[in-house]
């Protein structure tokens, strides 16, 4: 069984702070690590450079779309400084299965999500209905979480061709890891589609973290 770990780092909005990234050299060797570097300033070694937007989603999915054709058994996302959301996350990335089932706190057959850091959770989940486990909830607009608008169904109608359920479900901080069948049971024009409009909407990144779940699973039919 392969496993592949993919990092996003980035620079907060301000350019304020460069992430610390020195735990990737607590990874198990046999993890093939990929260092995604959205920072213009320090410029780590052995990085691949993208340009600083839409945050890690945008990461995560150029990667499933340069890699599709080469991905590894189970693929591992997550930030440059991942423990604020996943306390446990190298744990989670050196060991299998049974330690995801265990760490994890959102679940679905070949996905595993995740949001509890070294204090406990950092929100009040909610038992799924959807999936399995505990959740952050939100309903089409991305509220409560957020006082503005977060037209998620708007990113939904572009990509998939089912209703939208009045409450969605998913794993805040978007950290997770998943199995590349899953992945592969979407065709490559639908993730180069979901990257593209990384570069249109301006609430992207929030909308597609709370529609990951539902992007990943092929229980929601694609368009």
């Amino acid at each position: 069984m392969t496993r592949e770990l993919v990092v996003s780092s980035y620079l907060d909005d301000k350019a304020r702070y460069v992430e610390d990234i020195s735990w990737l050299q607590r990874i198990d060797p046999n993890v093939k690590i990929y260092l995604y570097n959205k920072n213009e300033v320090n410029k780590y070694t052995n990085s691949i450079h993208l340009p600083n937007i839409g945050r890690e989603g945008h990461t995560y999915l150029h990667h499933i779309c340069e890699n599709y054709n080469n991905l590894s058994d189970y693929i591992f996302f997550f930030q440059g400084y991942p423990f604020d959301h996943t306390g446990s996350c190298i744990e989670i990335i050196n060991e299998y299965h049974d330690i995801w089932n265990l760490k994890s706190q959102l679940r679905f057959e070949g996905y595993w999500g995740y949001c509890h850091n070294y204090l406990g959770t950092m929100w009040n989940l909610n038992e799924s209905l959807q999936f399995d486990g505990e959740c952050l909830k939100c309903d089409v607009n991305g509220k409560p979480q957020h006082h503005h608008n977060i037209p998620c169904f708007e990113l939904w109608e572009e990509m998939l061709d089912c209703e939208i359920p009045k409450e969605l479900e998913f794993n805040p901080g978007n950290q997770f890891n998943i199995s590349k069948e899953l992945i592969l049971s979407r065709g490559l024009p639908f993730w180069e589609k979901l990257l593209s409009l990384s570069y249109t909407r301006e609430l992207w990144p929030w909308e597609l973290e709370r529609l990951m779940p539902y992007m990943m699973n092929p229980k929601y039919k694609s368009k």
